[in-house]
């Protein structure tokens, strides 16, 4: 669990930094939820996701039925 706890710890910047460097080298796409349309990632959106997955991570004992 040391990836998720770094990625909660890290600062915003840094953070933001790694996305930005994970959608220009993967050439990330994102999809409308309303229309189906593709654009280029984010970055802020992939540092939400990655910030996501370290939170559910991190508590998913804690999660209830």
């Amino acid at each position: 669990m040391s990836l998720a706890q770094n990625i909660q710890t890290a600062d915003t910047d840094e953070l933001t930094a790694l996305a930005r460097y994970l959608t220009d080298e993967f050439a990330m796409q994102e999809t409308n939820p309303l229309d189906g349309a593709e654009k280029p990632a984010e970055p802020t959106n992939v540092a939400a996701a990655l910030s996501a997955w370290a939170y559910m991570q991190l508590n998913a004992q804690d999660q209830g039925d």
